[in-house]
């Protein structure tokens, strides 16, 4: 029989509450509305004591506590923590419910519709309040009509309209956000799809999704009102299309001018996020203009304040920016971003995030000497920036004619990548054509008309090798 209830739900659910989440859970259990167990609180109170401390939560030593003189049960003691498991059941829905004040005024036009003698006093303040609310509701993302559609329903019960046969009812005020929330919801669930198609290779079998697309397209033609619909229905546009320059132009337009009516997560990975992977994928394919683009779309993303997430800014997201502003020149404004925004970056990553971009932005300033400051005593222990940082050397290296410097961190890097055991073959694979090339590249005379040919052809024809561009720019110079 296993002695402790360490894996159990109950030790699990209890296990992720912080110090205000366990506060407010305590809070819970000692109120008689939904507890009168004064077992089950000293229950709670004992597990979290013994987590804290990292002690296994021993069956028996708990019951010791929470019952004292009684012999051990088996039973009993499963029972009082299936009790405890549902009150913190309870207790997670009780704080989600709180949190959505839209949803607690659903459920009081609910409870007031239901009630034999009518408030009307209290059911006429809960419709003004209800109106006000959504008036004031910040977003007009799926959620927004959802909650109007579930409000109107409200009225239309609270009214009793289902036997005010002579009476104009709200049912069009329903049925619109109705259509106009399942119109949004369906389309975002297709772009999800597809997302997910093209990134996992998974397929999914969606229903009606030819014929929304068919009826927004009819019946929604002036969307201004609606731009839930049209910027989703867009984003399907350019995932599904091969060329949708246009598609991706009215939707940089929608989402310039409507992302703050999204919450901040939604408007940065689903709205944005599909105009800048259309941009990526035009980038791959030759078109120079979308790098352009996909500056201007960071650029508004900063403008909207909408970059950072709780206050901290991914240090990826950091670093995607500055490649792009870097590989367009704007170096001026990437150390202006720099300066600003590394502050709020998260404290793990931080260093290592201004160190490995400041080598960048050095680099591309032909400012060798600073590049080789900040990178030589640096080993990272993110694997991506260690990486980058070795690539970086080698250019650095090479710009500054230091071949010895750079045959001996050819070899070190070399060594590296083949004790590196966690590395699949491929990406040790790009590594090391970047290795081998520019080896081939530092002993070729200038004018060597044919090893440079032969160079090049190797380089366009392997596949992902890592700064192919760099070697191509290197190998032209030779050429003159």
């Amino acid at each position: 029989m296993n002695n402790t209830i360490d894996n159990t739900k109950l030790a699990g659910v209890l296990k992720t509450f912080d110090k205000a989440g366990r506060l407010a859970a305590k809070r819970f259990l000692e109120s008689p509305y939904f507890n009168s167990s004064k077992e089950l609180l000293l229950l709670f109170k004992e597990i979290l004591r013994l987590q804290e401390k990292n002690k296994p939560l021993d069956k028996e030593y708990l019951w010791g506590k929470v019952v004292n003189k009684k012999p051990y049960s088996d039973l009993r003691f499963r029972k009082y923590c299936s009790d405890l498991s549902k009150l913190m059941e309870r207790f997670l829905a009780q704080q989600a419910f709180e949190d959505d004040e839209v949803q607690q005024k659903v459920f009081l036009l609910k409870k007031l519709s239901q009630q034999e003698q009518r408030a009307d006093k209290l059911a006429s303040s809960a419709v003004t309040n209800s109106d006000k609310m959504m008036e004031d509701y910040p977003y007009r993302d799926t959620s927004y009509y959802l909650y109007q559609y579930l409000l109107q329903k409200s009225y239309y019960e609270l009214e009793n309209f289902s036997t005010k046969r002579g009476v104009k009812s709200n049912i069009e005020e329903i049925s619109n956000y109705l259509d106009w929330f399942y119109m949004g919801e369906k389309l975002r669930l297709i772009t999800e799809a597809e997302s997910r198609k093209k990134l996992k290779s998974h397929e999914y079998q969606l229903s009606f999704t030819n014929e929304i697309s068919y009826l927004t397209k009819k019946h929604f033609t002036n969307l201004e009102d609606l731009p839930h619909i049209e910027i989703y229905y867009q984003i399907i546009q350019i995932l599904s299309e091969t060329e949708a320059d246009d598609n991706y132009y009215k939707l940089k337009k929608l989402i310039a001018k409507n992302a703050h009516f999204f919450p901040r997560d939604v408007a940065v990975d689903e709205l944005y996020g599909a105009a800048q992977n259309y941009c990526v994928k035009k980038i791959n394919a030759g078109d120079r203009k979308f790098l352009i683009e996909l500056f201007e779309l960071f650029k508004l993303q900063i403008e909207q304040n909408i970059l950072l997430s709780e206050g901290k800014l991914s240090p990826w997201y950091f670093r995607n920016i500055i490649v792009v502003g870097l590989r367009l020149g704007q170096y001026e404004w990437v150390e202006n971003f720099i300066n600003k925004f590394k502050n709020y970056l998260p404290e793990d990553n931080k260093e290592n995030a201004i160190t490995y971009n400041m080598a960048q932005l050095y680099f591309y300033q032909k400012k060798y000497d600073k590049v080789l400051e900040q990178l030589r005593s640096v080993e990272y222990d993110d694997i991506s920036y260690n990486l980058n940082s070795k690539t970086i050397l080698i250019a650095t290296y090479y710009e500054l004619e230091e071949l010895d410097l750079l045959d001996s961190h050819l070899d070190s890097f070399e060594v590296f990548l083949r004790r590196r055991k966690d590395f699949t073959v491929d990406r040790k694979q790009i590594y090391s054509w970047l290795i081998k090339f520019t080896k081939r590249l530092t002993r070729i005379m200038p004018g060597d008309k044919q090893s440079l040919e032969k160079l090049k052809n190797d380089v366009n024809n392997a596949k992902g090798v890592v700064n192919a561009s760099w070697l191509l720019e290197k190998i032209a110079e030779l050429e003159k």
